[in-house]
């Protein structure tokens, strides 16, 4: 395929398939198992057709990173823009991070659960600015959920910054937990109705 005949409809389907099986690889592998050669195998490319689109397997982890958080984000915008209240902005922002993990299981195990490079082992490399700015995309999905939390709390005499980012990172915990239990069939095997615990987690999210 010459990378001169590829208009920009196709680079983008092909950066989709790539992004695609990359994420499908790091699923049953993580990101060691990442590799330009396997790709070409899995696509049936060739390795010059992959890295016309992408300059190493880490610009591919961060593009995957950086999409997912962007999603995730634009997500969690639709719903901090609707005219509710602080609390059941919480509770909505949470069934869709809680929708985007189970739909999206193997993408949400190659954000959060498969290791992978994080921006520090990037800093002061050649990707530094493409790890910055998969590190921005995901600062913006807890801002928007920070910011929920402070209009609840406004009202808590004393409520302190680090008393609001306590409680954003333990919600996430609660609902990073629940995900991965589902996505394991742990929670399936020790609970006959799991989402009954998720109105729990619910319920317990937007009592603050």
């Amino acid at each position: 395929m010459n990378e001169a005949f590829i208009n920009e409809d196709e680079a983008r389907i092909i950066k989709g398939r790539i992004l695609g099986e990359a994420v499908q690889i790091m699923f049953k592998g993580a990101f060691p198992g990442l590799s330009i050669d396997k790709l070409a195998v899995a696509l049936d490319m060739t390795e010059e057709e992959i890295h016309a689109q992408f300059n190493n397997k880490d610009e591919i982890y961060l593009e995957i990173q950086k999409r997912g958080f962007e999603l995730l984000g634009d997500l969690f915008s639709q719903v901090a823009a609707q005219n509710i209240s602080p609390r059941e902005k919480i509770r909505r922002m949470a069934v869709v991070y809680v929708s985007f993990g189970l739909e999206n299981s193997a993408y949400y195990e190659v954000m959060f659960n498969r290791q992978g490079p994080k921006y520090a082992d990037y800093k002061e490399t050649p990707m530094e600015p493409n790890a910055l700015a998969e590190k921005m995309a995901a600062l913006q999905v807890l801002v928007n959920v920070e910011t929920a939390v402070r209009e609840v709390l406004s009202e808590t005499p004393n409520a302190a910054d680090a008393d609001i980012w306590e409680r954003v990172i333990r919600g996430w915990m609660l609902l990073h937990g629940y995900i991965s239990l589902i996505n394991n069939r742990t929670l399936q095997e020790l609970e006959a109705q799991p989402t009954d615990l998720l109105e729990g987690i619910l319920d317990s999210l937007t009592s603050i």
